[in-house]
């Protein structure tokens, strides 16, 4: 069982991401990074941008799972590889909507599961804070959202992702693209 487990996650590791989507490590949050170059003019060919901002342990296997195992994933993803989404300030989030993104989906580790302990906790706060300071700047509370997984669901990676990029593909593009 140990080599098996060995295997799929040497498997993990060296398929990289299709689809146009990246996988950033955290320290390098530069702007390029989270600058989002999907500029399309008519709602009928708007493709959302959107942050992910995932969990080493968790959120990052589940991507690559699912992408080895050919999941259905929205193109355009910015996948931003964070060691504890407890270390995501409210900052981040922001800066990621000031690149333009159309959304931006956190992903941690289910309640009780972190390895961090706390983790999952704060970054639940963090995204609070963000909601309140969308509202308060007339922005879809929509185009945020936090959700957890575990390092073996792939499946519902897929599913959280597509429809995240459905709601956003509804809403059409953030007015943040235009400023």
């Amino acid at each position: 069982m140990k080599n098996l487990l060995a295997l799929i996650i040497l498997f993990i590791a060296v398929v990289p991401f299709s689809y146009g989507q990246e996988i950033v490590p955290f320290p390098d949050l530069s702007e390029s990074h989270l600058a989002v170059y999907n500029q399309t003019e008519t709602i009928d060919d708007f493709q959302p941008a959107m942050v992910l901002f995932c969990c080493s342990r968790s959120a990052v296997p589940a991507a690559s799972l699912a992408n080895c195992l050919g999941h259905s994933l929205p193109t355009g993803l910015k996948i931003i590889q964070v060691p504890c989404a407890g270390m995501i300030s409210t900052g981040d989030i922001l800066n990621a909507f000031q690149n333009r993104a159309d959304g931006v989906l956190v992903l941690s580790c289910h309640i009780d599961n972190c390895h961090a302990q706390e983790g999952n906790r704060h970054a639940q706060r963090r995204v609070e804070s963000v909601l309140d300071i969308l509202d308060q700047i007339g922005m879809e509370k929509e185009r945020l959202l936090k959700s957890t997984l575990a390092s073996n669901m792939s499946a519902e990676f897929s599913a959280i992702v597509n429809g995240f990029a459905k709601t956003l593909k509804k809403m059409g593009p953030a007015l943040n693209r235009y400023i």
